[in-house]
This record gives structure tokens, C-alpha cells and sequence, in this order.
């Protein structure tokens, strides 16, 4: 009997539970897309036929059977509650998951769109660098014509060259006017203060002792007020000029023969060591020359510097960097709105505006991938542009060890060859 009730129990809940309420006809009731329920109505739906159940059956019982069937009903509305949390906490599992998922591709597309955007946008100054490269050619040209320019006038000047007497007086006269330094000069200048001055921030600059001294060629010429500079202006350059004649040509050249003594079998031999002097000189002149030309301005380089500071990112201050590099040249070149820059300077201001630059450094640290690898592809550039100039220098470098070299031999051998010489010419 109890078997029976329970089977037509069951059969009469299945029934009910196959209505119109769990397929969704029933107020309040959801089902998901999985055919799930996914709201606590969930509980109602299938609770409510059992109890409808339930008191359908109840007034036929008798006492005990009810009592048994009252309790079989309870511990099966208990697993159907436990069921039902589970299927709930499933679901929410899953809409978890499906937030989750929406996160993490809607953080997807940002990182694409960024490198996306970063194949397209250039490295923090790749304009500038690229104006900077455009000026490659003019930078050369700049070199070019100062050394051919100075060392013209000085070619001349050997090949008029007076006697050594006469070099030396002339050296130390040129020096006294120009760059006389009284705590050095035996005579105090004359009481005359050097007349060969630039003007810095407003004010003169006198350049003592600029014609002895070798930071009048690699970082300018000027006084205890000046430090350093790699952009010199005309009187900077001049000194530098002087620098060189007085390390190369003071009192050594050899003088300029007259008309009539070139004419002998004796000028003609002196002539002949003359050139060969001005040929090997000239090898150590067009060195320290080429040095003296990297320091003039480029013209055009105003515009390039503008450039420069218009092109560079503005993030983390690598703009700050730039300008500020530019308004020193300015304040040093008496204020000039539109200062210019030599070619040294140029590459100064781009491996410093990177090796020497906090901002850089927070910009790389910072940078996407696209980015990175474009700074770094600049730089390449850059460094072969300096392996280039490294090369150029290294021709010159040995073209004096040659020179050197040659001039051994001469001094060990020589001798020897004239003596032999000598020897053979008494045995005739």
C-alpha cells in the first residue's frame, strides 16, 4: 500500500512539474538560454505541485500513512532544495565566468589598439632624428669647407713663410695683441688687455693664451668665465685657427726662397725638401683641422633645432631636455632667436638627449613594444653614423702612423744608405 502511494505520489508530481509552469508560462519564472532555470522562482516552480500534490492526497490517508508520507515528502523537498542551490550557484559561476571573459577581451582589444597605434607612431624624436639625418650631408659639407677654408690661409702662410727669426717674433707680437694673458706675459701685455673678445650673455669674453692652448680646439676658446661650448662663434673658430699654426708652423716652416735663389742647383734641392716638409705637415694640419671644422655652425641649423623641439614628445619631460640644450646655444650666441648649431653639437644634443636624459629613460621603461623597437632602430642609425665618423678619423690616424712610421725607417736607414753611398762614390 505505502509502495503504491509513493509511485502515484511521484507519478502525480512528475505530472504536475511537466505543466505550464516549468516551461515558463508560470509568473516569475526564467529559463536560460541552457534551458536552466536562473532565478529562485526556480524553488516555487517545483515546490508548489508537490503541495499541490500533497493535498490531494492527504484527505484520503489515514493517520500513519500520512504521517510516512509527510515525512518521505519533506526529505525529497529537501534533496530538490539542495538541487536546486546547486544549480543556482552553478549558474552564477557561469555568469562569473562570462564577466570575467567580457573583462579580459575588452582588455585585449585595448592592448591591440595600442599596438596597433604603435606601428604608426614614431619612436619619442624620430622627427627630430630624421631632420637630424637630413642634415648629415650639410653637417659634412660644414666640415668640408672650414678646413678647406683655414687651411687654404695656411698653406699660404708656409709657402710665404719668412725666416725663423722673424716667425717667432711675428708669433709672439700676434699673441700679445690678441691673446695675451698678463699673469703669464714678461711684460704684462703692454698694459693692454687682449683684443680679440666674444660676447657671452651680453658681456665680453676675452680669450687669453687661446693660440697656446688646446681647449681653444676641442671645447672653445675663452676665458675663466667660459667653460665649454661646441658651437663656436667666428672669434672661437679664429682662435682655433691660431692654436693650430702655432703647434704646427711657429718658427719651423721653412722660409720662402727669392727668385734668385730658386734659380740655383741649391734652391732647386731645398724646393724639393720644402715640399716634402709641406706634404707630410699637411697630414697632421687637415687632422687637427677637421676637428676645428666640426665645431662651426651648419647654416640652416636654426630651422633644425626648431624642429627638434617641435617633434619631440612632451612626455616625461624629453622636450624639457631639448629646449633647454637650445636655449643655452641661444643665451651663447648673444641671444640670437634663431641659434645655429655645428655638427658636433648636433650629435651631442642626440646621444645626450637620450644617454644623459631622465626622461628618456622613463619614456622607454614606459613605452609599448612598437615603440621600443623604433627608438631602438633610431639609434642604430645614430650609431652608425658615429662608427662612420670613427672611420673617417681612423683613416687620417693611420695615415700618420704611416707617416710615423715612414719617418723612422728614414732616420734608421738613411744614414746608413749615404754612407754607403758615400763610400762607393770614393771607389769610383
Amino acid at each position: 500500500m505505502k509502495n503504491r502511494i509513493v509511485v502515484a505520489l511521484i507519478a502525480l508530481i512528475y505530472s504536475s512539474a511537466s505543466s505550464a509552469a516549468l516551461v515558463g508560462t508560470c509568473s516569475g519564472v526564467n529559463i536560460g538560454i541552457d534551458g536552466t532555470m536562473t532565478t529562485p522562482d526556480f524553488y516555487q516552480s517545483v515546490t508548489q505541485p508537490v503541495t499541490s500534490a500533497i493535498s490531494s492526497l492527504s484527505t484520503s490517508l489515514t493517520s500513519s500513512i500520512q504521517t510516512n508520507l509527510n515525512q518521505t515528502v519533506r526529505d525529497l523537498s529537501k534533496v530538490i532544495e539542495a538541487t536546486g542551490k546547486a544549480q543556482m550557484a552553478h549558474i552564477e559561476k557561469i555568469h562569473e565566468a562570462d564577466r570575467t571573459n567580457t573583462l579580459e577581451v575588452e582588455k585585449q582589444k585595448v592592448i591591440t589598439q595600442k599596438s596597433m597605434d604603435g606601428a604608426y607612431l614614431p619612436a619619442g624624436n624620430t622627427c627630430a632624428d630624421r631632420a637630424a639625418a637630413a642634415t648629415a650631408s650639410a653637417s659634412d659639407g660644414t666640415v668640408a669647407y672650414q678646413a678647406k677654408r683655414y687651411g687654404a690661409a695656411m698653406r699660404y702662410r708656409a709657402a710665404k713663410a719668412p725666416d725663423t727669426r722673424e716667425q717667432l717674433n711675428d708669433a709672439v707680437e700676434n699673441h700679445r695683441i690678441y691673446y695675451c694673458d698678463p699673469a703669464t706675459d714678461p711684460l704684462r701685455c703692454n698694459g693692454h688687455a687682449p683684443a680679440k673678445t666674444f660676447s657671452k650673455n651680453g658681456k665680453q669674453i676675452t680669450m687669453p693664451d687661446a693660440d697656446s692652448s688646446a681647449k681653444t680646439l676641442f671645447d672653445g676658446a675663452g676665458n675663466g668665465e667660459h667653460i665649454s661650448n661646441l658651437t663656436y662663434v667666428p672669434e672661437q673658430m679664429d682662435a682655433a685657427g691660431a692654436y693650430i699654426n702655432s703647434a704646427l708652423a711657429v718658427g719651423d716652416t721653412p722660409r720662402a726662397l727669392s727668385p734668385a735663389e730658386a734659380k740655383t742647383d741649391e734652391g732647386q734641392v731645398y724646393q724639393g725638401l720644402k715640399l716634402a716638409y709641406e706634404s707630410r705637415i699637411s697630414l697632421s694640419r687637415e687632422v687637427l683641422l677637421q676637428i676645428q671644422g666640426s665645431r662651426a655652425p651648419i647654416e640652416g641649423s636654426d630651422q633644425l633645432l626648431q624642429g627638434m623641439v617641435d617633434s619631440t614628445s612632451a612626455d616625461y619631460g624629453m622636450k624639457d631636455y631639448v629646449q633647454g640644450r637650445v636655449k643655452e646655444i641661444q643665451k651663447f650666441q648673444a641671444f640670437n632667436s634663431s641659434p645655429k648649431v655645428s655638427p658636433m653639437e648636433l650629435l651631442d644634443i642626440q646621444v645626450k638627449s637620450r644617454s644623459d636624459n631622465p626622461g628618456w629613460l622613463a619614456y622607454i621603461n614606459n613605452a609599448e613594444r612598437d615603440q621600443v623597437v623604433k627608438e631602438q632602430t633610431v639609434m642604430m642609425s645614430l650609431q652608425l653614423r658615429m662608427q662612420y665618423m670613427q672611420l673617417r678619423q681612423q683613416e687620417m690616424t693611420s695615415a700618420l702612423l704611416a707617416i710615423n712610421s715612414a719617418e723612422t725607417t728614414k732616420a734608421n736607414l738613411l744614414p746608413k744608405i749615404n754612407i754607403t753611398m758615400s763610400n762607393l762614390t770614393r771607389h769610383q
